[in-house]
């Protein structure tokens, strides 16, 4: 018997939204989503640390580049595009227009659980990774071929850390 198991798939609907930051802003919505609950990591120019409502960056971080936190069926991703910072919310709802399947991951540096506030490499980092259910998907009609079909995710969201 393999000790991997086949994951599990069921069906859902997602909500994304996204809007664009100035730094201030970003730093900002990133600080209220902390102090309401969600938690996460965020990577910074001189480290990558969890985050939480605990979290306090600071001038010797360096500037904010990306993070992710969830909370319940919501989490958000920020990253910087050029001079400005995209920030999405992925809301998992009732329905059946995408396929979920969750995946977990393991840290390979021997830091990384440390920085991250891990007990050690055997906590994983699970996330929630979506692919369109393409009997209603136009996407994938087009790119449908009769001896193949192309499936790509539409995005993934943390679910814990």
């Amino acid at each position: 018997m393999s000790p991997y198991k086949t994951p599990q798939i069921t069906r859902c609907g997602l909500n994304i939204d996204k809007q664009t930051l100035s730094q201030s802003e970003a730093l900002q919505q990133w600080q209220d989503l902390m102090s309401q609950g969600y938690e996460g990591w965020v990577q910074c120019a001189s480290a990558v640390l969890r985050s939480n409502a605990t979290t306090q960056l600071t001038q010797e971080h360096g500037g904010l580049i990306a993070g992710e936190c969830y909370q319940g069926k919501v989490s958000y991703k920020l990253q910087q595009v050029g001079r400005q910072w995209s920030l999405s919310r992925f809301e998992r709802t009732e329905g059946n227009q995408y396929h979920v399947i969750e995946r977990q991951f393991f840290g390979v540096e021997p830091q990384a659980p440390q920085q991250l506030g891990l007990v050690n490499h055997h906590q994983p980092v699970s996330y929630e990774v979506f692919w369109p259910s393409h009997q209603n998907d136009r996407y994938h009609q087009l790119l449908s071929h009769k001896s193949c079909e192309q499936i790509r995710p539409i995005c993934a969201r943390l679910t814990s850390l």
